[in-house]
């Protein structure tokens, strides 16, 4: 935990470097939202939630050591199909506050308006949920079995690099799985 937290970088001029461009989604630990540099450059910000009380303190936690995990799985080498890390940062945002649908409440050291995130390389696509949902009741409109054997073999494929480095996933749902052109 402590490499992490020494890693936090402070981010100034959230607001004139990143445009919030929409939100991708959202979960237990936070929400995700596409952002794009002032030169064109899309990546995805997911902003983290952090501790909303004392008996949630093992959730601070458990983000650090996702972020450390995740960091590591990719400065190590390149996993194809898991988005490049950018790093964990620490930075103050009105675009976020205004977009946001939870108050962050981390631990006493950080000043009330900030968020930490995480950035990470925009992957173009739509997720799996989505395409799902889009078909969902068209019984002419559905995913081939070949479609369905080539995302299942992605997935394996992916969760076999993780493995083979000593990680899990563990957060494996459609809304999760970027189908990609390409």
């Amino acid at each position: 935990m402590d490499i992490v937290r020494s890693s936090l970088q402070i981010l100034d001029n959230f607001d004139r470097t990143y445009t919030i461009r929409r939100k991708l989604g959202g979960g237990s630990y936070g929400e995700t939202f596409l952002i794009e540099t002032k030169e064109g450059v899309r990546l995805v910000c997911k902003i983290f939630k952090g501790v909303t009380n004392k008996s949630d303190i093992n959730e601070d936690y458990e983000i650090l050591a996702y972020i450390s995990l995740y960091s590591k799985a990719c400065s190590l080498s390149r996993i194809k199909g898991i988005p490049e890390y950018h790093g964990y940062f620490q930075f103050q945002s009105n675009q976020i506050a205004r977009n946001i649908s939870f108050v962050p409440n981390y631990s006493k050291e950080v000043p009330s308006g900030t968020f930490k995130g995480l950035l990470m390389e925009y992957i173009p696509g739509e997720n799996l949920q989505e395409i799902v949902d889009n078909l969902y009741g068209h019984e002419d409109r559905r995913l081939s079995w070949k479609s369905i054997v080539t995302i299942g073999r992605e997935i394996l494929f992916i969760c076999n690099q993780l493995h083979s480095r000593g990680w899990a996933h563990r957060d494996i749902k459609p809304e999760n799985i970027i189908i990609s052109e390409g």
